[in-house]
């Protein structure tokens, strides 16, 4: 079996002579035999991954883009793999990183498979040199690195050189535990640095630091198109990353932080803040079952409403009948009720007692909901109206629900 693999090795390695990307390992069986051969001979991985929607590789082919002097060097050391992200090596490789491109070019160490460098797209005969070059350069600088980091001595440079190649090789939670002790030896005035403040965009999403606040600082004092495009996008995923935290650790502070200290900030920034805390706490309340939050901020709007009362009375109207159509729970049921028991303290329509009357019901509260429905049909104005009270009046006289 061995000279059978090795034999496979010999050709393969003379076929990307001609052509690296030409490689295309069956399965993951055979992919990790041919890396272990090439690890005992200490060469260079570049694994391909495309989709097949361009025809990228194709123009490279026909550019010979690999038809170089300093390429000839690295290839004589160096393995290409080819594979469709939707195979089971493209697939094993994207669980790994962040894939987003294609075709992506990954540069690996065989003996440890580890990421020095990756790169996507149409490269250049002069973009491979620099790709391998950097390859390369990672690999030999990133012992040191390690070393640098272990003793707190590393300068802004090789922390961002150590972030880059960490982000190779790892997923997004790993990465931004390394970014925010970056970050932490940055001074507030050096957030303006483009490259910091790319790194802050992409890892300070969390409330529980101070970057959120601190570029929406910085922001505010620049209205350019671009850098507005750019915070609204960080602005969005701040939001959904906190959102989703809160939700998940059920944290009512952090959501009250998200309320009270980010939402504001979006403002400034021409986004509409109701749209994002009434998003946030619906969200919020049907994940948790905390409905109360819901409610609280139904009724916070609709207080801004109260110049119109018809208007602020159908607000709460819909939002009761939409907890009670869309949700079926006691907590649910309870903050349906509050929000119409004030659209009737605000406006009285036979609607919003029928909506009151039949809630009740669902709270097996037969009293109250008869008392609600006998105040419906006083105000009906037509023959349809009373039918819907009786149907209404026969089902609260039925078996109550169970809750």
């Amino acid at each position: 079996m061995k000279i059978f693999y090795s034999f496979i090795f010999m050709f393969c390695f003379t076929a990307i002579q001609a052509q690296p990307e030409s490689i295309s390992p069956k399965n993951i069986d055979e992919y990790n035999m041919l890396v272990g051969l090439a690890a005992k001979k200490g060469m260079t991985l570049v694994v391909t991954i495309d989709d097949y929607s361009t025809n990228t590789l194709s123009r490279m082919k026909k550019d010979k883009v690999y038809r170089n002097d300093t390429i000839k060097e690295f290839l004589e050391n160096s393995l290409f793999f080819k594979t469709s992200i939707y195979d089971s090596i493209g697939y094993s490789w994207n669980s790994l990183i962040e894939i987003t491109s294609y075709p992506t070019f990954i540069f690996i160490d065989s003996k440890d498979e580890f990421v020095y460098n990756k790169t996507n797209g149409y490269q250049s005969t002069q973009e491979i040199i620099k790709a391998f070059s950097t390859y390369h350069s990672n690999k030999d600088v990133y012992p040191s690195l390690v070393n640098a980091y272990s003793q707190h001595s590393l300068s802004k440079s090789q922390w961002i050189q150590l972030l880059e190649i960490q982000e190779f090789n790892n997923d997004f939670n790993n990465c931004q535990k390394l970014a925010l002790e970056f970050l932490a030896t940055i001074d507030k005035q050096e957030f303006s640095d483009p490259i910091i403040e790319s790194i802050a965009y992409k890892y300070a999403l969390s409330l529980e630091t101070p970057y959120p606040i601190l570029l929406a600082t910085a922001v505010i004092s620049d209205s350019s198109k671009t850098t507005a495009k750019k915070w609204n996008k960080y602005a969005e995923r701040v939001f959904n990353y906190n959102l989703e935290l809160s939700v998940l650790s059920e944290d009512t502070i952090l959501l009250e932080n998200l309320n009270t200290n980010w939402i504001p900030q979006l403002t400034t920034l021409e986004l509409d803040q109701l749209a994002f805390r009434y998003q946030n706490a619906r969200y919020y309340s049907e994940k948790t079952d905390d409905f109360k939050i819901f409610q609280n901020e139904v009724l916070n709007y609709s207080s801004t409403l109260m110049t119109d009362s018809m208007v602020a009375a159908e607000w709460l109207f819909d939002e009761a009948y939409g907890i009670v159509n869309d949700y079926n729970t006691r907590a649910s049921i309870q903050s349906a009720l509050e929000l119409s028991l004030k659209a009737i303290s605000v406006h009285v329509d036979f609607r919003y007692l029928m909506l009151t009357s039949y809630i009740y019901y669902l709270q097996s509260n037969e009293e109250k909901a008869l008392q609600l429905s006998g105040q419906a049909e006083a105000i009906s104005k037509t023959e349809s109206e009373k039918q819907k009270v009786l149907q209404l009046e026969k089902l609260i006289k039925s078996k109550p629900i169970s809750q």
